[in-house]
């Protein structure tokens, strides 16, 4: 951990900043000779990136895909419909869907 040590002993800061200036913490990890805090460490936020935008897609996956079923089911509703009113609404909801 000396690494993360000016040559005073005195913890290193952090060279991540934010939109009010540089971040204050000590840093926890040294990347590329550059000291970071948790917070601002490029690997973890990748790593936490990369887990948001899985569970993103996984949400919107299944919604997409239930949504393709209600439209199959009402499609076929309206191939078997015969009455031209009742075809009408089915296509309108469908429309909203």
């Amino acid at each position: 951990m000396t690494h993360l040590l000016d040559s005073d002993g005195k913890p290193r800061k952090c060279c991540g900043y934010y939109s009010g200036g540089f971040c204050s913490r000590k840093a926890t990890v040294l990347r590329n000779g550059k000291p970071y805090c948790t917070q601002h460490d490029p690997v973890w936020r990748a790593e936490k990136r990369k887990a948001r935008d899985d569970a993103w897609k996984a949400a919107h996956r299944a919604a997409g895909e239930a949504a393709a079923a209600r439209k199959a089911e009402y499609a076929d509703r309206i191939v078997r419909c015969t009455n031209l009113d009742d075809a009408a609404i089915l296509y309108d909801e469908i429309r909203r869907l």
